[in-house]
């Protein structure tokens, strides 16, 4: 009974995800960066779930997905800045994304991109419904192919 309960409370642990109202997701293609596929949370499905460094909330846009994008190439390219998420840079192909707006409390927009893996086919079928839920989760399947990343799109950081 013991082992059970245990069972139970790991898979429930270990498969968290937070259920976002649907009429608040949108589905994206970014057909510049070969076909990469994201969902954008917005609205009142990011009240969902809270970072409290940030102040606010903002819903992104396409423009702002393709801002952060060009970041991410920039900083890859320049070994100078060059960040940990570059040395993932060759299979971004294979990773999803789900975005959240944030504001800091300079109310500078904060775009939130979680990244997970969808070449790893246990992966893929742990994040089945990555395009209806933001995944929280724990254990080595997740950690070991998802990241994310915080990019200020008024300063052009990573964070």
């Amino acid at each position: 009974m013991e082992k059970v309960i245990t069972v139970i409370i790991l898979s429930f642990v270990f498969s968290i995800t937070i259920n976002a109202q649907q009429q608040y997701v949108k589905l994206v293609n970014l057909s510049k960066y070969k076909n990469i596929q994201g969902v954008i949370f917005q609205g009142e499905s990011q009240k969902t779930w809270s970072n409290k460094k940030m102040q606010g909330m903002f819903s992104p846009e396409l423009n702002d997905l393709i801002k952060a994008e060009d970041i991410i190439i920039d900083i890859c390219s320049d070994t100078k800045k060059a960040h940990y998420v570059c040395s993932k840079i060759g299979e971004f192909k294979f990773y999803k994304r789900q975005y959240i707006g944030r504001l800091n409390s300079s109310k500078e927009k904060i775009l939130e991109i979680q990244f997970l893996n969808f070449k790893n086919k246990k992966a893929r079928e742990f994040f089945n419904d990555w395009d209806k839920n933001y995944i929280i989760a724990s254990g080595d399947l997740f950690y070991d192919n998802s990241f994310l990343i915080y990019i200020n799109l008024n300063t052009g950081e990573i964070e």
